[in-house]
C-alpha cells in the first residue's frame, strides 16, 4: 500500500496490526508518528458561544463608557449655558414694558419721566423702566406723537433710523421702508444710515427706498390725531396700507396700480368717504363686501 495512504489510516485508526508494523519500521514516518501521538496528548477546550459573545459585549462597554461620560459632560455644559441664556432674557423681558395698539385704536400713556406718548393704530412701543433714569429710550414700530419731558437725551429707535431730543415734541412714523420725522417743538436730530440731520419746528423728513426729501409743516399736531391721515405724493400702496391700519379690512388691488400716487386725506370714521376720497381723483373704483374691499381702474 502506498505510504501517505498507510500513514493517513494511522492517524485516522483505521490502519490494521500488520499495517501498524509495518509503518514502526519505517524510519521515514517515525517523526510524524511521534508527532500524532503528543498531538494526541493535548484537549481543545470547550467553546462556549454565549459566554464569549458576553466578554465582547463587556469589552466594548469598558472602551465606550468614557466617550459616552465626555459627552454627558458636554451636554451638561452646554444645558447650562443654554439655561443661563433664557433666563438673561426672561429677565430683561420682565424688565421691558410693551405696549401695542390695533385697528382703528389710539392709545395715549406717560412714560417714566412723564413725557406724553400717543400711539397709533397698529403700532407698537417699547421701553425699560429699570433703565430709564439712565438711558430715556424707546423702540418704536409704527407711528407715534412725543411730547418730551426736559432732561437727558431721549431716543426713539426704529428700524429705520434713530430720533434724539432733549425736550421737544415730534412725530415718528417708521413702516415698512418708510421712514418720516416732523418736529413741532424744539430741534430734533435725525440719525439715518451713519448721516445726522436736524430738523426745527415746522421741518420734517421723508425717507424712502433709499431717498430723502425734506419739506416744511405748518400744523400743530399730526393730523392722525385727529382722525385723519395726510400725505403728499405717496405711493398708492403705502395711502391703502395705511387705511388697512385705520379700518378692519382687507384690500385688494392690481399691482399695475402701484405706480399712481396720491396727494391728499382721508377720514378714519367713516369708510365709505375714505374710500371716494382715494378713489375719486384718481380715477378708480372700489366695491366692498363685508370687511373685503376690491380696488380697479374705471
Amino acid at each position: 500500500m502506498d505510504r501517505e495512504k498507510l500513514l493517513h489510516k494511522y492517524l485516522n485508526g483505521e490502519a490494521s496490526l500488520d499495517e501498524i508494523e509495518q509503518l514502526k519500521v519505517d524510519p521515514t514516518y517515525q517523526e510524524y508518528i511521534l508527532i500524532a501521538s503528543v498531538a494526541s496528548e493535548f484537549e481543545v477546550p470547550a467553546h462556549d458561544n454565549a459566554t464569549n459573545f458576553q466578554k465582547i459585549l463587556d469589552s466594548k462597554k469598558d472602551k465606550v463608557r468614557p466617550l459616552t461620560s465626555r459627552w454627558r459632560s458636554y451636554a451638561f455644559r452646554i444645558a447650562a449655558v443654554l439655561l443661563v441664556l433664557l433666563a438673561g432674557y426672561i429677565y430683561f423681558q420682565s424688565l421691558s414694558t410693551t405696549i401695542d395698539t390695533k385697528v382703528a385704536e389710539i392709545h395715549s400713556f406717560e412714560l417714566p419721566d412723564r413725557s406724553l406718548v400717543y400711539l397709533n393704530a397698529n403700532s407698537n412701543l417699547r421701553y425699560n423702566k429699570s433703565s430709564w433714569d439712565d438711558q430715556r429710550e424707546v423702540e418704536l414700530q409704527g407711528e407715534a406723537f412725543f411730547k418730551v419731558e426736559k432732561g437727558e437725551t431721549f431716543e426713539v429707535v426704529t428700524d429705520q433710523g434713530t430720533v434724539t431730543v432733549l425736550g421737544t415734541q415730534f412725530n415718528v412714523f417708521a413702516r415698512e421702508d418708510i421712514f418720516r420725522v416732523s418736529c413741532f417743538e424744539g430741534l430734533v436730530a435725525v440719525r439715518i444710515n451713519g448721516d445726522t440731520l436736524k430738523l426745527a419746528a415746522g421741518e420734517r423728513l421723508k425717507f424712502e427706498n433709499g431717498r430723502l426729501e425734506s419739506t416744511t409743516n405748518s400744523s400743530l399736531q399730526p393730523a392722525w390725531m385727529y382722525k385723519e391721515s395726510n400725505f403728499d405724493n405717496a405711493s398708492l400702496s403705502t395711502v391703502l396700507q395705511e387705511l388697512e391700519n385705520q379700518y378692519p379690512i382687507e384690500i385688494s388691488w392690481p399691482k399695475e396700480l402701484n405706480h399712481i400716487r396720491f396727494s391728499g386725506s382721508f377720514t378714519h370714521t367713516d369708510l365709505e368717504i375714505a374710500l371716494k376720497s382715494i378713489c375719486a381723483p384718481l380715477n378708480l373704483t372700489y366695491e366692498v363686501d363685508e370687511n373685503q374691499v376690491t380696488i380697479y381702474e374705471e
